[in-house]
């Protein structure tokens, strides 16, 4: 009986993490100009776990797991970009919320909005610290 429980103890530090998350942040840039992306959201995901950082108006992204800024288990991701639109149209009312329709102009190519096509794939482990994204824009 005390080995069944000092098995149970070994495996619920595995579980829980005897390893930490890994601290990772990036830049997000276009591929044609090196201009920042400055909108929208950074996905890495895998079976298991998905980490999302929001892109700041300077292009950088911070990755939170469980809460914000806090890493992510070490894994193989793919990686996506979320939301990155501008939105043309459509008067706002006092709470900032469109009161009519608005057009929504994508600003990155859609290949990179889905973890299957984006050809975003990356190695977390503790000796990765930085991951920069660039990314195409859209075909017109």
């Amino acid at each position: 009986m005390r080995r069944n429980f000092l098995y149970l103890l070994f495996a619920i530090a595995v579980l829980t993490g005897c390893s930490k998350n890994v601290p990772l942040s990036g830049h997000v840039t276009f591929s044609d100009n090196g201009e920042s992306l400055t909108v929208g959201t950074v996905v890495f995901v895998n079976g298991v776990n998905q980490s999302r950082g929001e892109i700041q108006a300077d292009g950088t992204y911070i990755l939170g797991f469980e809460n914000e800024k806090n890493g992510l288990p070490s894994a193989t991701y793919n990686v996506y970009i979320d939301n990155a639109n501008r939105y043309e149209g459509g008067e706002l009312d006092e709470k900032g919320i469109p009161k009519g329709e608005q057009k929504i102009i994508p600003l990155i190519h859609e290949k990179f909005t889905k973890a299957e096509t984006s050809g975003l794939r990356v190695e977390v482990n503790n000796s990765l610290k930085k991951y920069d994204i660039k990314v195409e824009r859209p075909s017109r």
